[in-house]
């Protein structure tokens, strides 16, 4: 019996060393992940994997690594293993073949049905929700898609992204909502999200007729522009837009032009701003420099 229960520690004793040596590699993958090295990530998952087939979340690293590299079917047999050896109800496993059957292999009922089954195990993740709504803002069901990004704020009300999905279905029905849902959305911002926030919220204002407001927030946006990571030129060209608008609204039309052409720096915005210019505001004010 003695010589049994040593054999028995000294099997543990290796198995722990391997399941350390497993997370060690899953560790490294993880940071491989984040820099975008999918190459190195699925080579250190592989090696783990070899050594500790039943651990659930190095398939769930291989399969994002595998996505990373474009091999979306390898992606999905990573997941449906993660599934399979996943001992608690897997949120993010269900959530990430959700948005691989959406975005990348055209199965979008499948999709759904993967988020509601995320939702199901953890009914207050947000990023399920958001991504239901947008699977609905795209089927053009914009009241379950409202329902859907308002959920995703009820459960974590720094998730800026679901903020601005519902407030740009809110600017074509009720402007005075948006407004509601921009200025919540701006106490919990990043900096680097407020200058779309503050375009959004000078939109809202102008669409209400509150000119004030609107060249108010267009100028706190603009006050955030070195902070904005993504979208700059078409961020930056929209906030001097709505500007211009407000600034129009006032009658102030020096103002407004001077506005327009810092709009027209930005290339997404020069079609607009000078057509605005010259068949809007000279045409009716060719004293306007």
């Amino acid at each position: 019996e003695y010589d049994a229960m040593k054999r028995d520690f000294a099997q543990s004793q290796a198995s722990d060393q391997v399941r350390a040596g497993c997370k060690g590699k899953y560790n490294d993958a993880n940071s491989a992940l984040r820099l975008r090295n999918y190459d190195d990530a699925r080579a250190l998952l592989d090696q783990a994997i070899s050594d500790c087939p039943d651990m659930a979340s190095l398939y769930l690293g291989r399969a994002i690594a595998r996505k990373g590299l474009s091999d979306f079917q390898g992606a999905e047999a990573d997941y449906m293993l993660a599934l399979e050896k996943s001992e608690d109800c897997a949120t993010i496993a269900n959530y990430n073949l959700g948005t691989l059957y959406i975005n990348n292999l055209n199965r979008v009922n499948d999709g759904i049905a993967r988020l509601r089954l995320a939702l199901e195990c953890d009914s207050t993740y947000h990023k399920a929700w958001y991504q239901l709504g947008k699977v609905k803002l795209d089927q053009r069901q914009t009241t379950e898609a409202a329902n859907c990004f308002t959920s995703a704020i009820d459960h974590d009300p720094s998730y800026t992204r679901a903020a601005i999905e519902l407030a740009k279905i809110q600017l074509n029905t009720d402007c005075r909502a948006a407004v509601a849902t921009l200025s919540s959305a701006q106490n919990a911002a990043r900096d680097n999200s407020k200058s779309q926030l503050y375009q959004l919220l000078a939109q809202a204002h102008n669409n209400c007729g509150q000119a004030s407001l609107a060249i108010q927030a267009a100028d706190q946006g603009i006050g955030y522009l070195d902070k904005l990571r993504r979208n700059k030129s078409y961020i930056s060209g929209g906030l001097h837009w709505e500007k211009a608008r407000a600034l129009q609204a006032q009658e102030r039309w020096q103002d407004a032009v001077d506005e327009l052409r810092e709009a027209a720096r930005s290339r997404e915005w020069r079609q607009n701003a000078e057509y605005e210019i010259e068949n809007r505001i000279k045409k009716d004010h060719p004293e306007i420099n």
